[in-house]
Order: structure tokens, then C-alpha cells, then sequence
């Protein structure tokens, strides 16, 4: 068994979840390897949060009617040196009176 087919323990990097998950090291650098199964699933029937400073997800938003899972990004939170106010500062987005 090489490198790449070994199983190492991930936190899924919802912020609000931090679930320790198994992943294969050929898939860390995926996106989608970074979050655990049930968040994994949220991201594609709920819009999702998080900060382009440190990737960590946020929040999911449910959906409304007729719309497609996005991603909505915040500049900073608070886990990389921004402020509470920062974290619901959804930027580059007509959904963002979504989060308020």
C-alpha cells in the first residue's frame, strides 16, 4: 500500500461541525475531502458560508425556492483575525440579505 491509499483522520472544516472523518491522503487537497459526509451532503441543497482568508466554512443558508446551492463568501471571520460584524459581511452577492 503506497502513500496515496492510506486513511488519515480530516476535521471537516465547517466550523460549526469540526466531525474528525476519514480521508484517503491522494484526496486532501479535494475540497470536498475536507468536509465530513453530512456536511458534504448540506453543500449541495443548502448555500454555503465561508471565509475566503481561511476556507473554513461558516454557515449553510437553506434555499429558497428555484435556486442553486452557492457559495457565499465572507472577506475574514473570526477565526483568522476578523470580527463577529465581518463574519456576516457576504461580499459580491445579491443573496446576501440572506444572512441577516
Amino acid at each position: 500500500m503506497d502513500f496515496t491509499d492510506k486513511l488519515h483522520f480530516m476535521q471537516c472544516i465547517n466550523e460549526n461541525c469540526k466531525v474528525f472523518h476519514l480521508v484517503r491522503a491522494s484526496q486532501i487537497e479535494l475540497s470536498d475531502s475536507m468536509l465530513c459526509d453530512r456536511c458534504r451532503s448540506k453543500k449541495e441543497k443548502e448555500h454555503v458560508v465561508q471565509c475566503l482568508a481561511c476556507k473554513v466554512i461558516l454557515d449553510f443558508i437553506p434555499l429558497l425556492a428555484n435556486e442553486t446551492p452557492n457559495v457565499l463568501y465572507v472577506e475574514r471571520c473570526s477565526l483568522c483575525g476578523g470580527t463577529f460584524e465581518d463574519e456576516v459581511k457576504i461580499i459580491g452577492s445579491h443573496l446576501n440579505e440572506l444572512y441577516f
